[in-house]
């Protein structure tokens, strides 16, 4: 009977993150559109739309697994958590004058969480081609290499 029930939560618990996942379509009023927009031209304005789109994968990745040391569940929060994302260090806000890069991702960016996730649930990239792999790809998994970015899928 045990056994039964653990299934049944799981399989909730599951569904809970399917749907979370599934078809979110962002306001562009919204702080978490906003706070996105600014982390993907910090992060990868210069990477092909694949890979920004890819960094926006990540992001939404953390949000579903909701851990505290990612900033939880809310997009804005996982962007801006402290030593996580290298672009919001000890900054409040994010300009973007290069308008052309800003409008490129405006693009696709609204609707960005109803496609596939292009990183096979990657949390975590670096940028392969720039520097040596960190110690934290020890311990995890490759999922994709886009662009400069090499992707990762780690439970920590």
């Amino acid at each position: 009977m045990q056994q039964g029930r653990a299934l049944f939560v799981i399989g909730v618990l599951l569904g809970i993150a399917v749907e979370f996942s599934s078809g979110q379509i962002l306001s562009t009023n919204s702080n978490d559109y906003q706070v996105l927009l600014r982390t993907i031209y910090c992060e990868a304005r210069g990477e092909p739309t694949e890979g920004q789109r890819a960094v926006a994968w990540v992001i939404k990745n953390r949000a579903i697994r909701n851990l505290s040391h990612w900033g939880g569940s809310n997009i804005a929060n996982v962007c801006k958590q402290r030593l996580q994302f290298s672009c919001w260090n000890g900054v409040t806000d994010i300009r973007m004058p290069d308008v052309s890069a800003r409008a490129s991702i405006e693009r696709w960016l609204r609707t960005v969480y109803t496609g596939q996730d292009n990183t096979n649930r990657a949390t975590h990239y670096y940028a392969y081609r720039r520097i040596t792999a960190p110690s934290w790809t020890r311990t995890c998994v490759a999922t994709v290499r886009i662009g400069n970015h090499a992707f990762y899928r780690c439970q920590r």
